[in-house]
């Protein structure tokens, strides 16, 4: 649901672009720094999803480890769905990267204007995110299958009054 959000986001600002006619290249520096700080909120949210599991799990009292294991099962559930999800972003951004060198090779042999590229290399870059949130449309019932066994592990593990009556 984020990343679908994230996505929506994106496609949205793109879409802005090319409707301006504006997307100028950011330097070099800029961009360095706008993956710097996408690494550091990517592992804010890491932690703080860690720090969320461990102080949910708390809230169950006796079925606190239950929770836990609740937490750790919804994890592996979503590894081979996280695993698709990137396969299919991968396909994406390999089809846009090949579609800008295409707008480029054909603007190297003065098959079109500068105005051209721009536009060729932002429609690439719309068929990528539209084919990302494909993908994401792709995995949803999968995600949405763990979060729900996870939610009923949990609703199982509130109702221990003992550790040993946890499931």
């Amino acid at each position: 649901m984020i990343r679908g959000t994230s996505l929506a986001l994106a496609l949205a600002l793109t879409g802005g672009m090319l409707l301006s006619g504006v997307a100028q290249a950011a330097s070099p520096l800029t961009l360095k720094c706008v993956r710097s700080k996408a690494t550091t909120l990517r592992t804010c949210i890491s932690s703080c999803r860690d720090h969320f599991k461990e102080d949910r799990a708390g809230c169950y009292g006796p079925g606190s480890g239950c929770a836990l294991d609740c937490s750790n099962a919804n994890d592996a559930c979503l590894v081979p769905i996280t695993k698709e999800l990137a396969d299919l972003n991968d396909a994406c951004n390999n089809t846009q990267r090949d579609s800008i060198d295409t707008c480029r090779s054909a603007f190297q042999n003065g098959l079109m204007t500068d105005a051209q590229l721009e536009q060729c290399a932002n429609n690439a870059r719309l068929v990528a995110l539209e084919c990302k949130l494909a993908a994401t449309g792709q995995v949803d019932d999968k995600r949405l299958a763990c979060n729900q066994a996870q939610a009923a592990c949990l609703g199982a593990c509130a109702s221990c009054g003992l550790p040993s009556q946890c499931p």
